[in-house]
């Protein structure tokens, strides 16, 4: 592609606060002041009180699996790539829309790809009640599908709450133990940032950093990206 290009680093995740969207409305991210220099302590200190499924967070395999694999089980190189590809499905995405494999059919990723986003759009409610009842989600027959056409697949990230739509939570569990189950298990990052990447955005590396708590079964991450803009 000709065209002169600049890249520059964001975050494809969301700062943590107390207004933080929660699955089924349910629990919220907490904030309590410990010390405050304002009146008269040495230094400012909070404790924060959060489920691990808060935020930009991913889900690993021993959320739904009591021998599932934990965030131990990864070495930290399992959570760098650079073959990563996003597609728009923004067009597509209705109230409650399930995300199945028709709606992927038309793209042609790189069987090489190791991170797969897809901007569903729903960020514009991020804020709203709309963002987690009536939020998208994804049919368990996708996993299967991934895993073929993807062999190198090892996330599938997304701009909605869950990858459960809350309007069909049977068909998400059935999704969640879909993707996250067998011998290679595709890790899923909900709730990300997808809002920077807009058409003519590539993707050249990605970073996605855990917070490092033991035994953990799913976990709030930082994911920082590097985009290359490709300009005419």
């Amino acid at each position: 592609m000709n065209g002169k290009s600049t890249g520059n680093l964001v975050y494809l995740s969301h700062y943590l606060g107390t207004d933080t969207p929660m699955y089924a409305n349910e629990g919220q991210v907490m904030r309590i002041p410990l010390k405050c220099l304002d009146h008269g302590d040495t230094a400012n200190l909070e404790r924060w009180s959060l489920n691990n499924h808060s935020g930009t967070h991913i889900d690993l395999p021993a959320h739904f699996f009591s021998d599932g694999n934990r965030l131990e089980d990864y070495p930290p190189d399992f959570f760098m790539a650079e073959n990563i590809c996003w597609i728009d499905l923004s067009d597509n995405c209705h109230s409650g829309k399930i995300i199945d494999i028709e709606d992927l059919q038309m793209f042609s990723p790189d069987p090489a790809t190791e991170v797969l986003l897809l901007k569903t759009g729903y960020e514009r409610y991020r804020g709203s009640q709309t963002y987690w009842n009536e939020n998208p989600g994804f049919a368990d027959t996708l996993a299967d599908y991934l895993r073929r056409t993807l062999p190198a697949l090892r996330f599938l990230g997304f701009d909605s709450l869950s990858l459960t739509s809350y309007q069909d939570r049977a068909l998400g569990k059935a999704a969640h133990r879909a993707f996250l189950g067998t011998q290679r298990p595709i890790l899923l990052i909900e709730d990300m940032k997808l809002s920077s990447l807009e058409s003519g955005c590539k993707i050249n590396k990605i970073s996605i950093v855990p917070l490092l708590f033991s035994r953990a079964e799913g976990s709030p991450v930082t994911v920082i990206a590097e985009i290359e803009i490709q300009r005419a």
